[in-house]
């Protein structure tokens, strides 16, 4: 084990955790300068703000955090504003964890205090620099990171992962690994430049607004395992069509809204429902309803430029 605040604020730039460590403590290496991290299988608990406030710009995380809350609040505070590449492998610790009502604060390097709401998990994008005490996030960002690989012992990437609405400019390469089952709500937050998406067979669940903002999107692949696909989900993309998998039951409200450029869509079979405003203000010249769909929400093809429509 690595004890609380053992080399908080060291100048150290280099760091090679063994196979043996197990447990990292609070602060342990907290406005240290260290870049480049790679955090063993062999770790399975990180306490609070253990990398906090560290300038990283590449990390790699095992398989041995097996759930958000074996991840301390903000164990990761602020990377994300310096992180260009990222790797994780843990089965369920990605994502945010936590009531909206835990407010935490830390000192700046520059020794001023700042003020912030404070979560369990791995997740990463929200830039906490603010020094009052309104407790509001400065900024939902990552503006450098160009890689995110999920390794195929994730199952679960939970909500607000990669919360980085105001500046998610530079991903251009997401991977999904073979094992993973759940895409959290707004898993991938605002990638304005993310061109092609992957989702893999054992995927089940696409979580609300997951790639919502992702406007450049014109390749996705869904899995043929899916069956939900959540409110939001690929809003505003720049898709020009989709192939929905047989396996699909239900395709939620404002899913694909906005992607203009949309003009061919599959419903399969099984879908029972399409919720408001699915498929508004798409490209979509032709649909055919199957049998299987009972309710069709509001506004769920308006302003579509439907010539042509088959409803089971």
């Amino acid at each position: 084990s690595i004890g609380n605040n053992a080399f908080r604020r060291a100048a150290l730039t280099s760091l090679t955790l063994g196979s043996g460590v197990k447990t990292i403590g609070s602060e342990a290496f907290f406005q240290s300068d260290i870049t480049v991290l790679t955090i063993p299988d062999s770790v399975t608990s990180i306490a609070l703000r253990a990398f906090g406030d560290i300038p990283l710009k590449t990390l790699v995380i095992g398989n041995g955090l097996n759930n958000q809350t074996d991840v301390g609040k903000s164990a990761f505070l602020n990377v994300c504003q310096t992180l260009e590449s990222i790797s994780i492998d843990s089965p369920r610790a990605i994502g945010r964890y936590g009531s909206n009502n835990s407010y935490d604060n830390y000192l700046g390097r520059d020794g001023i205090r700042r003020y912030y709401k404070s979560y369990q998990g791995l997740h990463f994008g929200r830039f906490n620099n603010e020094t009052n005490q309104a407790y509001n996030v400065t900024a939902f960002q990552c503006p450098k990171l160009e890689t995110i690989i999920i390794g195929d012992n994730v199952i679960s990437v939970g909500d607000y992962a990669f919360d980085a609405s105001s500046d998610f400019s530079s991903l251009t390469s997401l991977t999904l690994g073979s094992g993973l089952t759940s895409i959290g709500n707004y898993a991938f937050n605002g990638p304005t430049n993310l061109t092609s998406v992957t989702i893999p067979d054992s995927v089940t669940s696409i979580g609300s607004g997951a790639f919502n903002g992702a406007t450049a999107l014109t390749s996705l692949t869904l899995g043929s395992g899916l069956t939900v696909i959540g409110n939001n989900a690929f809003q505003n993309t720049g898709l020009t069509s989709v192939t929905i998998p047989d396996s699909v039951t239900s395709i939620g409200s404002y899913a694909f809204e906005g992607a203009a450029n949309l003009s061919s869509v599959n419903i399969p079979a099984l879908v029972t429902t399409i919720g408001d405003s699915a498929f508004q203000d798409t490209g979509l010249t032709s649909v055919t309803i199957p049998d299987s769909v009972t309710s069709i929400g509001n506004n769920a093809f308006r302003r579509a430029a439907l010539t042509s429509l088959t409803l089971g």
